[in-house]
């Protein structure tokens, strides 16, 4: 009989099964999130900490393993568990449905250690003790180590408070994987020899610190809190299971998250950053409606602060979709028919069916299946789309950040399609060919393949877990789609398509004719206000100074008694009030340079002055006319009602004389251009016609040729007399059309500027949060080596300066703690006294250096209510922030804060709101202060609107003659 040996394992062969095999660590984190869906968990997240070394944690509340579920699955590679296992019980799935699983090779659990080297594992099962096992993956990377002689810890407990010397115990059993001493004398003399030659190797190579010295240092160095644990839902509530995987010293990958050494513009930063975002990002298949109930989420923390940066709030999904202008939504049968709906152009071109170029594959090793499939996305150029301006720029931005045509399994994600870098299907490389034809466009399409493991068995992960193995069934899935993309961009949407040449047509010459209407609406307006200001600006001074002096002559007669001297001013009075309708400016553009801006604004005031002026007048002769006798009266009232009936008359005549001008010279234009269209077909076809009468071109080519050229000048005729007709008919149905067009301009160039800001803003949020989380970890840093510094340098005069100067910046900075929204938030009372304080500390020194006076009364002081101090304390803080700046502009400067009732106001002596401007002072970046965002009393508004509060601005007090802000809030009481 021949003697057999079995295989020997080298602990290397986890290596290579595991680190080796991940293409990153976003990818590795897919993994584990799917061990976790596998585990029946609802929930899975990523943290990430800011320690030194770099720590994150993986947590789920799925079922979690006990002591011998640990060491028969975790610790066992190749497991069949996921393929032979009976399901978990219902309890243990808490109520989930039956999933199917994401793992089959059973070592998805490795991926853990492309995060970092060491790992500590801790998981509990519903009604069993939890279990803890720590790892330093770097032993495998021993090529002289056997697999059997590493030993890896396991420890079973109770009681959570132990956790800290569980850990020391566990690292110290890790420690032994090199230095040998617990184990019996052959695996410790082995062990002893195994690193004694790999340190040899390293040192040859010029390696170091050495691998061994570095597992040992790592134990050391790694330190289990309070802050790792709080995520993990089953350590608050022991009632719960789940698992937590805890990496220390992170790869660059995920540590660059909370690396300060890094700038905010390190291209490289940058880049991980996104390849995390964008490969967790959706992760769960948002364009179906059934897919599992399973959250995923992201975090970063910095110090104290949290900040998200996945979830399954931010994405693209189905409902999205279907609002673009261009989508195809359907699914392939197991012939690899398609059959779906096609939108085009916002278009419903109804339930279409596609077949492939070639039969499908169907054996039962070779076949794909049937699979959902949809692709959406817009036209790039705004002059060709059918979204609105506003919509077509939030287009382009979610296309930066969610754009990929992905693939998902059972509704969880494949990795690595939808990523920018890997085009599965080829599309830019058609695209190279001819850009128009093909259409479709790998970084601005959105959509996903949807697949199912019962139905497409043969479709299977590689063992890195990046992209499907590459097999007959694979490669009939991408020409299935690629054929589909092709014909669907012939078809439908590209510059061979019908479609296109049909309606693209319409559709610039609307979005043209829009736009040059807007632009010359706008330049009219502009051009009417500069010529009401120029003409009538004089005449204005001098009606102006004309009714001050006839409202002291009526006065004057009044007095006197005088009805006839009256009787002959009643001329005067009348002709005086109707130029006020002569001089009422027109309605004024949404944008004008500072000096029209500047001259609108006199030109008002003086109007304003001119109309209370009038008004004056008359309520002086109405007084004088009513001390009149009665025959007398009499006169006044029928010369009165004759002038006004008769200054109607004239005004209406004067509108009927104007209408009857333009309406004639319209009508001899319509018909002077009519004339002239209808020539125009037969001169664009006659030099055809007589081609035809030489037989040198077909009939088909005629006819052809007349019917296009009749629907292109079909389309430009009904482009230039439709909206004409419409417009008519909106005036026949006495619709103002003036008011609602200049109304829409405003508008929309309110909005342009307001998305232009937004834009402006949210990079300035992004350097304050970058800036802001330095300040604090440099504070930090420069606090403890100052107080390093020797003795007698802490005694100088200098250095107790500079560190008073220190101090009072990190002072400053503690101000802003009531405006943080990180972390946890709760409820509290909020006192006036609190507030009062609060400003009083923060703007000490502006106060003085101004010499502004801020007065906060003891009413107020004895206010109170219940709320977030991260909400109310910034409205605060916005309100004498913006008084300090108009006060300066005034000689007494004064800001209160008062009870008026039960109402809180803050007032200041500066110059007040313009009447123009009201409106509009709660609007997100509407400002008239120099250099100013127009953020704060936008904010102000909304954080008093969360909680049911409310803000509005009073004009002409009630306390103070400046800008005058009164507040109503909720639930308010007085101590």
């Amino acid at each position: 009989m021949i003697p057999v040996q079995p295989f020997k394992t080298k602990a290397r062969t986890v290596d290579h099964l595991g680190r080796e095999q991940i293409a990153d660590s976003p990818t590795a984190v897919s993994e584990l999130w799917k061990n976790a869906y596998d585990a029946y968990a609802r929930s899975v997240s990523l943290h990430i900490f800011d320690d030194a070394p770099a720590t994150a944690g993986i947590y789920d509340d799925g079922v979690g393993m006990n002591r011998q579920e640990f060491l028969d699955r975790w610790l066992v590679l190749g497991t069949s568990a996921k393929i032979d296992e009976p399901v978990p019980s219902a309890d243990d799935r808490k109520g989930l449905p039956i999933r199917e699983t994401q793992g089959q090779k059973g070592i998805g659990r490795l991926s853990v250690a492309f995060l970092g080297p060491l790992c500590l594992v801790i998981s509990r099962k519903t009604g069993s003790p939890y279990i803890a096992s720590l790892l330093d993956w770097r032993i495998f990377e021993n090529p002289y180590l056997l697999l059997e002689d590493v030993g890896v810890p396991v420890i079973e407990f109770a009681d959570r408070s132990q956790i800290g010397a569980i850990y020391r115990d566990l690292s110290e059993a890790v420690v032994d994987n090199v230095w040998g001493r617990n184990g019996t004398p052959d695996r410790n003399a082995r062990i002893l020899d195994a690193w004694t030659r790999f340190d040899a190797l390293e040192k040859k190579n010029g390696i170091a610190p050495l691998t061994s010295n570095r597992i040992v240092e790592a134990v050391t160095r790694a330190e289990l809190t309070s802050r790792h644990l709080a995520p993990f839902d089953s350590w608050a509530n022991e009632a719960e299971s789940g698992t937590a995987l805890l990496v220390f010293d992170l790869k660059d990958e995920l540590s660059v998250w909370t690396d300060l050494a890094r700038t905010p513009n390190d291209d490289e930063a940058l880049g991980l950053k996104e390849n995390l975002r964008r490969t967790l990002t959706g992760f769960v298949d948002p364009y179906s409606d059934g897919s599992p109930e399973f959250n995923y989420s992201a975090v970063v923390h910095n110090g104290e602060f949290e900040h998200l940066i996945v979830s399954p709030d931010e994405q693209f999904g189905l409902t999205d979709l279907h609002q673009l202008e261009h989508f195809i939504d359907g699914r392939f049968d197991q012939s690899g028919i398609f059959v779906g709906n096609v939108h085009a152009f916002g278009r419903d071109l109804g339930e279409v069916r596609i077949v492939p170029t070639q039969p499908t594959r169907t054996s039962a090793i070779k076949r794909v299946g049937p699979f959902d499939f949809c692709i959406g996305t817009f036209e790039q150029e705004q002059v060709k789309t059918t979204h609105e301006p506003a919509i077509h720029t939030a287009l382009r931005q979610k296309a930066e950040n969610y754009a990929g045509l992905r693939v998902y399994r059972d509704g969880l994600r494949v990795m690595p399609y939808g990523r920018p870098e890997v085009d599965f299907f080829g599309i830019e490389e058609r695209r190279t060919l001819h850009a128009g034809r093909e259409f479709w466009q790998h970084k601005r399409v959105f959509g996903r393949v949807g697949l199912t493991r019962t139905a497409n068995p043969n479709l299977r992960d590689k063992a890195g877990r990046e992209g499907l193995i590459d097999n007959a069934a694979r490669r009939e899935l991408r020409h299935l789609v690629v054929t589909l993309l092709m014909k669907s961009a012939r078809q439908y949407f590209g510059s061979a398509s019908e479609f296109r040449a049909q309606l693209l047509p319409e559709i610039l010459a609307r979005n043209n004719a829009a736009k040059a209407a807007e632009t010359k609406i706008a330049k009219v307006g502009v051009r009417e206000l500069l010529t009401h200001l120029r003409d009538q600006g004089p005449q204005l001074d001098v009606a102006l100074n004309d009714s001050k002096s006839l409202a002291t002559e009526i006065r004057e007669a009044n007095r006197a008694k005088n009805p006839d001297h009256l009787a002959r001013l009643s001329a005067k009075v009348e002709s005086t009030v109707q130029l006020r309708a002569k001089f009422r400016p027109p309605p004024k553009p949404a944008r004008l340079s500072d000096k029209v801006e500047s001259d609108y604004r006199d030109f008002r005031d003086r109007y304003n002055a001119f109309a209370a002026a009038v008004e004056s007048i008359s309520a002086e002769w109405n007084a004088a006319a009513a001390e009149m006798p009665d025959q007398d009266r009499e006169s006044v009232i029928r010369s009165a009602l004759g002038r006004h009936q008769k200054s109607l008359s004239d005004e209406l005549g004067k509108w009927q004389q104007q209408s009857k001008a333009l309406l004639s010279a319209e009508i001899l234009r319509i018909e002077t251009r009519v004339e002239s269209d209808r020539g125009a077909y037969y001169s664009d076809v006659a030099p055809w016609l007589k081609d035809a009468e030489k037989k040198e071109i077909s009939i088909r080519e005629v006819l052809t040729y007349l019917d296009a050229t009749r629907e292109q000048l079909s389309r430009s005729l009904a482009g230039y007399y439709e909206p004409y007709v419409k417009a008519l008919t909106k005036l026949a149905a006495e619709i103002d059309i003036d008011s609602a067009v200049v109304w829409s301009v405003e508008e929309r160039a309110a909005l342009q500027e307001r998305l232009d800001q937004l834009n402006s803003l949210a990079q300035l949020g992004v350097t304050v949060e970058i800036v802001g989380h330095e300040l604090e970890t440099l504070d930090l840093q420069i606090t403890r080596n100052l107080k390093r510094l020797p003795k007698q340098i802490r005694d100088s005069e200098a250095f107790k300066l500079a560190f008073d100067a220190h101090e009072a910046l990190t002072t400053r900075l503690h101000f802003l703690s009531p405006l943080r929204m990180a972390g946890a938030q709760l409820k509290g009372v909020i006192e006036g006294t609190k507030i009062a304080d609060y400003l009083f500390g923060f703007f000490e020194s502006q106060l003085r250096e101004s010499n502004v006076n801020l007065e906060i009364t003891d009413e107020f002081r004895s206010f109170n209510f219940i709320d977030y101090s991260h909400r109310i304390y910034p409205v605060f803080l916005n309100l004498v922030n913006n008084a300090l700046y108009w006060v300066k502009f005034v000689t007494e400067r004064h800001i209160k804060i008062d009870m008026v009732g039960t109402e809180v106001v803050v007032a200041d002596s500066g110059r007040g709101v313009d009447l123009d401007d009201v409106p509009h002072l709660f609007e997100l970046f509407f400002t008239r202060r120099v250099a100013g965002r127009g953020v704060g009393l936008y904010l102000c508004r909304a954080n008093l609107a969360a909680s049911g509060h409310s803000i509005r601005y009073q004009q002409g007090g009630p306390l103070l003659r400046g800008a005058n802000f009164v507040m109503n809030f909720k639930g308010a009481s007085h101590a």
